[in-house]
């Protein structure tokens, strides 16, 4: 059963905690091709946070990629969360021709 509003349900079961933060650790890599190169990603989540990120490819960078992979680790593995996180950053800063939504649906 999903807890959503207006459905009878524990707290608990609603929670980012039980549904996230409970899982077991895992790597997630995908990988892009965009209008300015290509990337791959890779992340290493536990109990629901990104714990380390890398960020590999063929494209330009104007700003040094590892400032963009120290941001994203650390974080919350959840969409809301990166999703305003990236739209505070110019991402094509660091990688070039790159738009955070571009890189928030490579996240997921």
């Amino acid at each position: 059963m999903l807890c959503t509003p207006g459905t009878r349900c524990s707290a608990k079961y609603g929670t980012w905690e039980w549904n996230f933060g409970s899982s077991p650790a895992f790597n997630f890599q995908k990988e892009l091709i965009f209008a300015g190169g290509s990337l791959t990603l890779n992340l290493n989540i536990n109990q629901g946070m990104v714990k380390s990120c890398k960020i590999y490819g063929d494209f330009f960078e104007h700003k040094p990629v590892e400032e963009l992979e120290a941001l994203l680790t650390g974080q919350r593995y959840e969409e809301a969360n990166l999703q305003s996180l990236l739209g505070k950053v110019d991402v094509s800063r660091y990688i070039g021709g790159l738009t955070s939504q571009q890189l928030l649906t490579c996240l997921f």
